[in-house]
């Protein structure tokens, strides 16, 4: 058998476990036989469909972890209020626009992790998500004001940081958050 294979069939309790518990809520009781067949089928997709391996230097925080979740909470909770006043408006006006985030880390998982965030909050939705050039692509609900765009790219930038803050390496956090800084200087340079 070639290494490659083995290396396929190997098993992955994680993956396997992760699996087993999403089929045991879906089936919605536990019973041995539910139990077995979710570890069955759980090895089967992992072998079927194998994850790739990616590198992950950072660790995780969990003051960073709780920062992030309430900054999420709020910012669904803020976004949601400014939709619902939309939709009970007599006449609307939107600015919506596609606006571009360069990111500042180089990792698969927080390129993802920051997407994903961003795309929570009701308004923003990422279009495009380029790999190779760590930027991501946003649709805005509403760009209102003349400082819209700068803004966005600031919520963004702002949402990349708390993901680092909760799972980054150290030199990835410092790197974002002098970045973070530099655009804020720079909108307050603008608007002066």
């Amino acid at each position: 058998m070639r290494l490659r294979t083995r290396a396929r069939l190997r098993w992955q309790g994680r993956t396997v476990a992760a699996l087993t518990i999403v089929w045991l809520l879906l089936w919605g009781h536990l019973n041995l036989v539910t139990l077995l067949s979710g570890i069955v089928l759980g090895y089967l997709v992992s072998v079927v469909f194998p994850l790739p391996a990616f590198l992950y230097d950072g660790k995780v925080r969990p003051i960073g972890v709780l920062r992030l979740l309430w900054q999420l909470f709020s910012h669904l909770v803020l976004a949601s209020f400014d939709l619902a006043s939309y939709s009970l408006r007599r006449t609307v006006q939107m600015r919506p626009g596609v606006v571009r985030i360069d990111l500042t880390s180089h990792s698969d998982l927080v390129q993802v992790m920051t997407a994903a965030l961003v795309s929570l909050v009701p308004g923003t939705i990422v279009v495009d998500a380029p790999r190779h050039e760590r930027r991501l692509y946003l649709h805005v609900f509403d760009l209102k004001g003349p400082d819209a765009v700068a803004n966005e790219v600031l919520d963004a930038l702002g949402a990349e940081v708390a993901v680092l803050r909760a799972f980054g390496s150290s030199a990835e956090l410092e790197r974002a958050e002098a970045n973070l800084r530099e655009r804020r200087l720079e909108l307050r340079k603008e608007s002066a």
